[in-house]
């Protein structure tokens, strides 16, 4: 345990999803690695240092039940992806790391609000402190919809930057172009996930009936996406 006052803990979790994420993430970071003994020519400790820190953010990410250490974990990510992509990208890297850092931060801002006002919320209505996903009882009538809906728009903002929906894009051209071959592929592969896993484990797993009303919204950024 962290903070039992404040009902916080350190817990991980693998269900079938955490599961699937697991393997596809060991996966390939493992092709990363292979192809970074071809790609990668100098400072080879600090990149794989890096790599490691990547791969154990991005797991801790897909195994978290406690939402403040998954959005812990969730920033973590940025600095090792920041450092991969500007010291080992192409000329342009440094511009494209800061722009995916601001971006990125940008939607940990609605993230870190939806999960306050989600953990403050569940606490005047229950009087429990707890960011452990099982103890949210979102499910019960108590909580007013304008509230969960804002919740929900929070998450999905905070998520739609990763996956990235549209508008909310226009880092991932630069930092797919600028950053090394190993670095890419993570990036493709792994990193746009913890998007869409972000938005199946909160806002459909927490908010079911706000992503039955949102869905039509869903479906047309999908089209356009």
């Amino acid at each position: 345990h962290w903070l039992d006052s404040l009902g916080i803990s350190a817990v991980f979790c693998i269900d079938t999803l955490s599961l699937t994420m697991v393997l596809l993430t060991s996966f390939i970071f493992f092709i990363a690695f292979v192809m970074s003994k071809r790609t990668i020519k100098k400072d080879f400790k600090i990149y794989y240092s890096m790599m490691f820190f990547l791969e154990m953010s991005v797991l801790g990410i897909f195994c978290a039940k406690d939402i403040f250490l998954f959005f812990m974990l969730w920033e973590l990510e940025l600095i090792p992806m920041y450092f991969l992509i500007s010291k080992w990208g192409s000329e342009n890297a440094k511009r494209s790391a800061m722009k995916f850092l601001l971006y990125t931060f940008f939607g940990s801002i609605f993230l870190l609000a939806g999960i306050l006002l989600l953990y403050f919320y569940n606490y005047e209505h229950t009087g429990v402190l707890s960011g452990n996903l099982d103890m949210l009882n979102i499910q019960d009538n108590l909580f007013d919809a304008r509230v969960l809906n804002a919740i929900f728009l929070c998450f999905l903002i905070g998520f739609g930057v990763k996956l990235p929906i549209v508008p909310l894009h226009t880092w991932l051209a630069d930092a797919h172009s600028d950053a090394p071959t190993p670095v890419s592929i993570i990036l493709a592969a792994i990193l746009l996930k913890t998007g869409a896993y972000g938005i199946l484990r909160f806002n459909l797993s927490l908010f079911p009936e706000q992503f039955i009303n949102f869905a039509p919204i869903l479906m047309f950024f999908a089209a356009v996406n």
